[in-house]
């Protein structure tokens, strides 16, 4: 989870409050409550389904499949279907079911790109291999909150574990919870869990 530019200058700047809403949102949208375990099984096989983007044009459908690819998890146009797609590879599917917080965050970081990407998703399959990498290639020259990596990062931290529910924690707790306390609270990797408190003290809550 590297704090370097790693994708492509996305359309949108974008600030970790704003990010934080954006999670927010899509939680409400899976009906999902501020506390509740998420039953990631349930989400990738029904729930991934009923979602659908609405871009200024159209209304765009999402699907989830598990394919064989060697990333663990990729979102995607499919020009064919007209769909935006999450998939996940084998190993990560089957990860699901052992509650490994790799493969979770591998979905809501996916999730992220799909929900603040999508126009950049499509626009990557018309392009040629050259022009591609010609992107790739300019990503030093973006400020981080432009990075398509690094805000699909931050969707992913602020989705598995909401900033007000760390403040209810931490009200609970009478303190500030720790790396461990968040992971476990949350079911998230020690990685996540400490760049959620790191960028929790820019959340405007």
């Amino acid at each position: 989870m590297s704090s370097d530019n790693a994708g492509i200058d996305a359309d949108q700047a974008r600030s970790y409050s704003s990010i934080e809403r954006v999670a927010q949102d899509v939680r409400d949208a899976f009906g999902l409550k501020l506390r509740e375990p998420i039953d990631f099984r349930k989400l990738f096989e029904f729930d991934l389904n009923e979602l659908s983007i609405q871009t200024a044009t159209e209304t765009i459908p999402v699907v989830s499949a598990v394919e064989n690819i060697e990333q663990e998890a990729q979102a995607k146009w499919n020009p064919e279907q007209k769909r935006l797609e999450l998939v996940l590879s084998e190993k990560s599917y089957n990860d699901l079911d052992q509650g490994r917080p790799r493969s979770r965050f591998a979905i809501a970081h996916e999730l992220g790109h799909i929900v603040m990407h999508s126009s950049k998703l499509i626009k990557l399959v018309s392009l040629d291999d050259q022009a591609i990498a010609a992107l790739y290639r300019g990503r030093k020259d973006h400020p981080r909150y432009r990075d398509t990596e690094w805000q699909a990062n931050a969707f992913s931290a602020a989705f598995l574990a909401p900033a007000k529910a760390i403040v209810l924690l931490k009200e609970k707790l009478k303190r500030m919870p720790s790396v461990e306390e968040i992971a476990a609270e949350f079911s998230v990797s020690f990685e996540c869990a400490a760049y959620r408190l790191d960028n929790l003290k820019k959340v405007s809550m």
